[in-house]
This record gives C-alpha cells, structure tokens and sequence, in this order.
C-alpha cells in the first residue's frame, strides 16, 4: 500500500506519545510488527549505525523533508547548485572572461578569483498540541491531517525566511534570506510599467532567474500583461 513521504515520521511521533513507555508495543499492534515505523524505531533503540540515528530513522526524516521540498518554494527553482552539510567548497567570485580574437592576434588573460564557503546544518522544529481522540484515530484521514500539517508548518517557515526581505538570519540558528538587503521597488500600481523596472534594475544573469510570487498575483499579471 503506497505511503505518503512523510508518514513514517509522523507514525513514530504518534507512538512516542500515545504509546508512552510502551510506544514499541503499540506501534506493533496499530501498525503491524513488520511495518516500517516498527522497523525504524527498533532500529533507533538497537543502534545499527554509528551514533544515535540508525539508516532508517534518516530515511523517515529525509522522506519527511522530500515532502516538504515538494511544495517549498526553494526546491521547486531550477539550475541551483547543492552543497553537502557542513563541508567547505570552492565557489568562484569572479569567472572566466571571454574576448573576440582576431587571427594570430594575443588573447586577453583574465583571472578567476576564488572563495570557501559552508553550508551549516540548522533546525526547523514545531510543537502543535493535538488531541488524544486524533492521535489514536485509526482512521487514515487522521495521520494524512497530522502529516499535512507538519509539512505545511515546515514548507511555510522555509518560505518565508527565504524569501523575507525583513529576514537577517541569526547566526548558528537561522539563514538569512536572499532578498535580505536587496534593492525594493516600490510598487506603481501599473503592473507593466513595475515588471519594466524589475527587469532594469536586475543585475544577475537571466539565464538562471526566477520569478517568485504568489498565485494570486501571477494571475494578475498574467491578466493584465500581453
């Protein structure tokens, strides 16, 4: 039977406070002794793999966050390098220039200039109360209410701190957004005549941008814009 990303995390959620000292116990008996949740929380208590998180475990957490990539913005713009945790890397601060060249004649030397970066391993977490009648529902509606909800708290913080102008990270807890310290262009109210002034006032390459917005204003100027 086909699961959504995203279930097994919630299920041991669900076990952990319903089942309380026995969560083990009661995952076998609603979930079945052979279903993934079971598997994974024997697991994270036998210890398969270095640390404190078994492989499985990290697989009900990455098919959590798959969930919500799906409907995040951040995942859904193309072309955008990905880095592991942690891990320092090479990123060019100013590229190769080409020139025109005329027979036989000197090519111009340009100079890569090269910087390190990281990308650090942040949080996010919520704490929602709910009620014991939803959390021992057997009913399937009731884990799909559960599961939506986490990964649409989880997508819309993501969201919104990407996308913030307001947002300036904290420094081992939040990242910054990218419109962080952007130039605004105060709307006109004419949609062509704003688009016209977005587009001049960008300094990036067009080949890899991406418009971001809400579906409500898309419609707008998809109506109102030949």
């Amino acid at each position: 039977m086909f699961e959504p990303n995203g279930t097994t995390l919630v299920r041991m959620a669900i076990a952990n406070i319903v089942g309380k000292g026995a969560k083990h116990e009661y995952a076998k008996q609603r979930w079945g002794r052979d279903s993934e949740v079971v598997q994974c929380m024997r697991a994270a208590i036998s210890g398969e793999s270095t640390g404190n998180t078994s492989a499985l475990v990290n697989q009900a957490q990455t098919e959590f966050l798959e969930a919500v990539s799906a409907i995040a913005v951040f995942d859904r713009l193309q072309g955008l390098r990905k880095i592991p945790e942690n891990i320092p890397v090479v990123k060019v601060g100013t590229g190769a220039t080409a020139y025109w060249v005329g027979e036989s004649k000197a090519i111009p030397v340009s100079r890569h200039a090269f910087d390190r970066a990281s990308m650090s391993s942040l949080n996010i977490a919520a704490i929602v109360v709910m009620s014991k009648k939803l959390l021992e529902s057997t009913d399937p509606s009731s884990e799909a209410v559960i599961r939506r909800d986490l990964v649409r708290a989880a997508a819309s913080l993501t969201d919104t701190s990407f996308l913030d102008p307001a947002n300036a990270g904290t420094a081992g807890a939040k990242p910054a957004s990218v419109t962080h310290g952007a130039t605004a262009i105060a709307s006109s109210g004419d949609i062509e005549a704003d688009l016209a002034a977005a587009i001049a006032a960008f300094g990036g390459d067009f080949a890899t941008a991406a418009w971001v917005t809400d579906p409500q204003t898309a419609a707008k100027i998809a109506l109102s814009v030949n």
